[in-house]
């Protein structure tokens, strides 16, 4: 009766053992199907609906979705080189005509802050007019592009009326990053607990450029309309008490203890001093030309032949910029107190194709410096 008992049990737990494999099995199968079926569609739809979403409604948001999963390597190289036309493609502002005789310039400036984690990146922009090669350059080993102006010019005059084929040539790739983890012991004299265990120290070096992981290249076409002077598009000045307040009110200035040198026909001069200018969220675009004044002597302009930039700014720009005494290549030694007065340029704003009108308003600022002699060998 029991050894009866002992083989149905037996039967009992051998079917059941079986039928718990053959569950595994199926599981197991299930759990292989999902990954190398379902899944992949998952995720292949979620990277389509991310880059759709992108598209329909760009904004930082969107644009750091994208560069998440690039820089986590979760999409295909087709889908990578559509990413990188989206977020890496520049919004271009040109003049509706620019006139005859002066070389066009464009503004070129990404829509969204882009930074890449554990990648690194090489970029090359060309200009090319009329099918001929203007300009262009590269730069390589960054993963951070930010969205600042710059300003992109014909390195030759219009000197016909018409409408011109310009374009911006683009290509870029990016690469992973190799990490390389380091453990260093304490140097002597670190207190206790610290002392008990090695420091972690992490370098990051960029990849093989020569490989890229993912990559694109685009144009951008641009047309350019050149006409007579008269017709050509203007920056009109603008100016009323309300604004002239808000604007004086966006400007302040401080000291600022720079110490330069720069030469002159009598020789090396040294300069200490200078202000700082700072503005806040401007009401209305600003493009500034300056001069120095001394309470008891002439006006004197800027050297024609300064490099130091020209002041542009756009309607809400905050920023800060210095006015270097170098440009008026003073050559009398001595101490200097008087005021800096800056005018509108229209010239200047001319250049930033964005800017329709400046303010045509002055700002006074009260500056000091010294100015020395160079000894040799300094």
């Amino acid at each position: 009766m029991d050894s009866k008992r002992d083989k149905g049990t037996d039967r009992k737990w051998r079917f059941r053992f079986k039928v718990f494999v053959f569950v595994l099995a199926a599981c197991f199968a299930a759990g292989l199907l999902i990954h190398y079926t379902v899944w992949p569609y998952l995720h292949n739809w979620c990277v389509e609906a991310l880059i759709a979403r992108f598209e329909s409604a760009p904004s930082q948001a969107n644009a750091n979705a994208l560069v998440a999963i690039v820089s986590n390597q979760q999409v295909t190289d087709k889908q990578g080189e559509r990413i990188l036309r989206l977020l890496m493609r520049p919004k271009v502002t040109k003049r509706e005509t620019y006139p005859v005789g002066t070389m066009p310039m464009i503004s070129v400036e990404l829509p969204f802050d882009i930074h890449f984690r554990d990648m690194t990146a090489k970029i090359s922009e060309d200009v090319w007019a009329e099918g001929e090669h203007q300009h262009g350059g590269s730069s390589g080993g960054v993963n951070h592009f930010g969205t600042s102006v710059r300003l992109l010019a014909l390195h030759r005059g219009l000197k016909e009326p018409g409408r011109y084929e310009m374009e911006l040539r683009y290509s870029f790739s990016v690469v992973p990053s190799t990490k390389r983890t380091t453990f260093k012991w304490p140097s002597p004299g670190v207190p206790f607990p610290y002392n008990m265990l090695p420091s972690e120290h992490t370098r990051v070096t960029s990849g093989d450029l020569g490989k890229p992981l993912y990559q694109c290249e685009f144009t951008v076409p641009i047309d350019i309309v050149v006409t007579e002077s008269q017709y050509a598009e203007r920056v009109e000045l603008t100016s009323n008490p309300e604004l002239d307040r808000a604007m004086r009110a966006a400007f302040t200035s401080k000291p600022s203890n720079w110490k330069y040198t720069y030469t002159t026909a009598s020789g090396r001069r040294k300069c200490t001093g200078g202000i700082e200018i700072f503005y806040v969220d401007l009401p209305v675009a600003a493009a500034f030309e300056y001069s120095y004044c001394c309470a008891d002597g002439p006006e004197v302009s800027r050297n024609s032949e300064a490099k130091t930039d020209e002041i542009i700014l756009r309607a809400g720009d905050s920023g800060a910029f210095l006015i270097q005494v170098k440009d008026f290549l003073f050559e009398e030694p001595g101490q200097y107190d008087g005021t800096i007065i800056l005018r509108p340029h229209p010239n200047s704003a001319y250049k930033d194709p964005a800017i329709k009108s400046i303010w045509n308003g002055e700002l006074r600022f009260p500056i000091d410096f010294t100015i020395e002699v160079e000894k040799p060998g300094r």
